[in-house]
C-alpha cells in the first residue's frame, strides 16, 4: 500500500447520506504510481450503493521553496473554555439539543475563540476560530494523526456560513449538508498538541455555501488547508436531494 507522505491531499464528494448501523464497503482503485506521486480513487458503498467518493494523492516527502502565511494574535488555548462548558453557561443563546450535544464526552477537545455570536453579537462575519487537540495523547503513526485532523476539519465549516444569517448548525428550521471536502496537508503536525482553525465563508447564495480554513501549530506554522462547499437552505424552500 501506498504510505502516507509529508504532503498529501484528499477530495471527498458525498453521494448519498450514510447510515451509521449499515457496514461500509470501500473500494480502492490504483490511478497512479510514479517516482514521487500515487493517485487513488475510493468509493463507500452501503447495500452495493455509493455514498461518497474519494480521490487522495500522495507526495513523497522532499526539500523545496518554503514560505507560509502566518497566524494572526489569538489568545492562547489554555486561557480559552472548553466548549462544553461555554455552552453550559445560562446566558448561552442556543439550542438545547446544540447544549446537550456539546455537553457529552467528546474524542477532541475544542476551544471556540469567537463566541460573540452565542452571547446576543448580531451582524457578525462569517469568520470563526478554534483551537482543538485530541483528549489524551495519541501513538507516533502520522497517518493516525492525519485522519484525526481530516475528521476533525469537518467541524463547524457550514456553521460559519451561517454567522452572517445569525443561525446555527442546530436550527430545525434549516436543511444542511456538506457536499464536497478538501483537504491538503503542508507539514507535519500532531493532532494530540493544540492546533489552531481559522475558518472563514467568503461566499453563499443558490443554496450553497464556500467555506475554507486554515490549520496551524502552536508555533504559528501552517500545517494544513481545508475547503468545503455545503448545502444552506431553509427546510420551507427544501426539496430532495437526488
Amino acid at each position: 500500500g501506498v504510505k502516507f507522505a509529508r504532503r498529501s491531499g484528499v477530495k471527498i464528494r458525498r453521494r448519498l447520506t450514510g447510515n451509521p448501523d449499515v457496514p461500509i464497503d470501500y473500494q480502492v482503485e490504483t490511478l497512479r504510481d510514479g517516482g514521487s506521486f500515487s493517485t487513488r480513487r475510493v468509493t463507500a458503498l452501503q447495500g452495493g450503493s455509493p455514498i461518497f467518493a474519494m480521490m487522495a494523492s500522495f507526495h513523497k516527502a522532499e526539500a523545496g521553496f518554503e514560505h507560509a502565511r502566518p497566524m494572526g494574535d489569538v489568545p492562547p488555548p489554555e486561557s480559552v473554555p472548553p466548549i462544553g462548558d461555554l455552552f453550559a453557561r445560562p446566558d448561552a443563546q442556543i439550542f438545547e439539543t446544540m447544549r446537550a450535544y456539546y455537553a457529552r464526552p467528546r474524542p477532541i477537545d475544542l476551544r471556540l475563540i469567537d463566541s460573540e455570536r452565542y452571547f446576543g453579537g448580531r451582524d457578525l462575519p462569517a469568520r470563526q476560530r478554534f483551537w482543538l487537540r485530541t483528549h489524551g495523547a495519541l501513538p507516533d503513526d502520522p497517518a493516525l494523526h492525519t485522519a484525526v485532523l481530516a475528521y476533525a476539519s469537518d467541524f463547524a465549516m457550514i456553521d460559519t456560513a451561517l454567522i452572517p444569517q445569525g443561525r446555527v448548525m442546530f436550527d430545525p428550521k434549516m436543511q444542511l449538508a456538506s457536499l464536497d471536502h478538501g483537504f491538503w496537508l503542508h507539514r507535519p503536525f500532531r493532532a494530540d498538541d493544540w492546533l489552531l482553525y481559522e475558518l472563514e465563508s467568503p461566499t453563499a447564495g443558490g443554496g450553497r455555501a464556500f467555506t475554507r480554513g486554515t490549520f496551524f501549530n502552536r508555533d504559528g506554522l501552517l500545517v494544513a488547508s481545508v475547503t468545503q462547499e455545503g448545502l444552506v437552505r431553509e427546510r420551507s424552500t427544501a426539496f430532495a436531494i437526488k
